[in-house]
């Protein structure tokens, strides 16, 4: 069986994130998006494109205008929650390690929109 082509990969991961934005139950609070993408995936597709699909969620997040600058950490830290003389990157990764529940509150609100963002531009891009 050969690996997807881009296109295949694009489709894949639209309908990974479809089904994560439809299904609650996808939003474990331990889990953020890339967590899940990647979980889902490997569920939906054969294990060898899993890494394709995810390496294709986190290039569209670079592409966020609220994208952190992190690329392991692509939510930002909620405004009334950074750190103090952190930078951006730093302040998402620190967030993320110590948030309690990844898609609740401010937190979860800009998971979300990263979610639906790249929802948005999938469409655009494969219509």
């Amino acid at each position: 069986m050969t690996p997807l082509s881009d296109l295949a990969v694009k489709l894949a991961l639209y309908h990974t994130l479809r089904n994560i934005h439809r299904e609650e139950k996808l939003h474990d609070p331990d889990n953020g998006l890339c967590n899940t993408v990647y979980n889902l995936a490997r569920y939906l597709y054969h294990e060898r494109d899993t890494n394709s699909i995810l390496g294709e969620f986190r290039k569209l997040c670079t592409s966020w205008p609220k994208y952190s600058g992190n690329y392991w950490y692509p939510v930002p830290c909620p405004e009334e929650e950074m750190y103090v003389g952190v930078d951006a990157r730093s302040n998402a990764s620190r967030y993320y390690n110590y948030c309690h529940n990844m898609w609740e509150g401010e937190y979860g609100k800009l998971r979300m929109q990263m979610l639906e963002f790249c929802i948005n531009e999938l469409e655009n891009e494969l219509s």
